[in-house]
């Protein structure tokens, strides 16, 4: 995957850009509305390495990865990641997730990663459902994925215990036959 949009590029995560990605979700405020975090470098790596490995075993089979993390750039600088995850309990099921260094917010590049992401789930992979999750309190995010066209379908209260209190997490979807209108 070599994707430009919007003056950003996406490509499949690789383990030279661990290294940055790591450094970014080092970082409170980036990891405030996640359930996990401020990470250590050693727990990033331990996330995205059987990602990275399962990107190439798929792409050496020739196959389309249907579990991805993406390197987002900006004039070939790493400014974040995001990516897709089969869920298990549907065939055709994907959740998403997005990160940006705190210094790319309200720029814009929100709507073009989820963007990209759709893209790929439903042409490439042919989703039939993509969700995406946020803390209720996180605005931005929540606003970024309704206005791409997901609904809100519910609200888990309380569901994280965070910063010594409660978060409730909202949870959005888009169907193909949405995307595809």
């Amino acid at each position: 995957m070599n994707i430009t949009k919007n003056n950003l590029s996406f490509s499949f995560m690789e383990e030279q850009d661990l290294e940055v990605v790591s450094s970014i979700l080092m970082k409170d405020s980036v990891c405030y509305y996640t359930s996990f975090g401020p990470n250590t470098k050693e727990e990033t790596v331990d996330y995205l390495l059987p990602i990275i490995q399962h990107i190439k075993a798929s792409l050496s089979e020739g196959k389309n990865p249907d579990r991805i993390a993406i390197t987002i750039r900006k004039n070939s600088t790493i400014i974040g990641h995001c990516g897709l995850e089969k869920i298990d309990v549907s065939l055709d099921n994907y959740i998403l997730g997005y990160f940006l260094n705190e210094d790319q917010w309200a720029k814009g590049y929100g709507t073009t990663v989820i963007s990209v992401l759709l893209d790929y789930a439903f042409n490439t992979l042919n989703a039939y459902k993509v969700t995406g999750d946020c803390f209720e309190e996180n605005i931005p995010s929540k606003k970024l994925m309704q206005n791409i066209g997901m609904q809100l379908e519910g609200t888990v209260r309380a569901q994280y215990f965070r910063h010594n209190r409660y978060f409730n997490q909202c949870f959005l979807g888009i169907l193909r036959t949405e995307y595809l209108i």
